[in-house]
């Protein structure tokens, strides 16, 4: 099994089964965990380039389409030294579970980048963050659509 491998099998049962174990690399033993709409991927020093385990990782983060067409990246962690597994459950937790949402004040909701309100005006609410910007009748629209914005549908 190779260290990616490990990495995301201890990752996986540390987020509490979160995720699918995937294989994006030669080898038989999964290197990827599909969480919903992205695919995090695993390398690692001795993985990529026969090294010494212990020298270094990198996870990538694509998004993956629902129509079925070519991935996207949409960030990348590395280090030199660094615990890839705690960073890697992290990702899985962040990716897999729901949103949180605190109140600010009265029509004010904020859950990480994102903010849902409501407009003193219409009524109606709005949505504001990475990948969504728009109003909606309800508020618990705005915020499926933030959550949506957020795993990259």
């Amino acid at each position: 099994m190779t260290r990616a491998a490990q990495i995301v099998r201890r990752a996986i049962a540390a987020s509490g089964g979160l995720g699918e174990p995937w294989r994006c690399g030669c080898d038989q033993s999964p290197d990827a965990v599909r969480v919903g709409n992205r695919l995090i991927v695993v390398e690692t020093d001795c993985d990529m380039y026969g090294t010494p385990a212990g020298l270094g990782w990198q996870i990538t983060v694509y998004a993956v389409p629902d129509d079925g067409g070519a991935t996207a990246p949409v960030a990348v962690l590395a280090e030199d030294n660094g615990d890839a597994v705690r960073t890697l459950t992290s990702l899985i937790r962040q990716t897999g579970r729901p949103m949180t949402w605190t109140r600010e004040r009265p029509g004010l909701y904020r859950a990480g980048e994102y903010l849902v309100g409501q407009l003193d005006t219409s009524g109606e609410w709005f949505a504001e963050g990475p990948g969504v910007d728009q109003c909606f009748d309800h508020k618990a629209a705005a915020q499926a659509a933030c959550d949506s914005a957020r795993r990259g549908r």
